[in-house]
């Protein structure tokens, strides 16, 4: 018997066992790195509320709403961009 480098795959193609590993591309550091603010800024967005030690004057309600809001919605604008890089 002699040992082969290829196999059929599930779709009956030819493949091979010899496929040499992905490079980076600078595109694909871009994407995770887009992904990664998008989640941090999704994760922040209710942190606000959530933080101790944070003081509940009502001064600070509106502020701490518009800047949730737009945490939330650039993480949600950046997660979809990254998926079109």
């Amino acid at each position: 018997m002699t040992a082969a480098n290829h196999f059929l795959d599930a779709n009956g193609r030819i493949g091979s066992a010899d496929r040499t590993p992905r490079e980076i591309s600078v595109k694909g550091v871009v994407q995770l790195f887009t992904r990664l603010i998008a989640v941090v800024l999704l994760l922040v967005a209710p942190g606000i509320w959530i933080a101790p030690h944070m003081s509940s004057l009502p001064e600070l309600f509106l502020m701490k709403l518009c800047g949730s809001f737009i945490f939330a919605l650039l993480g949600i604008h950046l997660l979809f961009m990254a998926r079109h890089l």
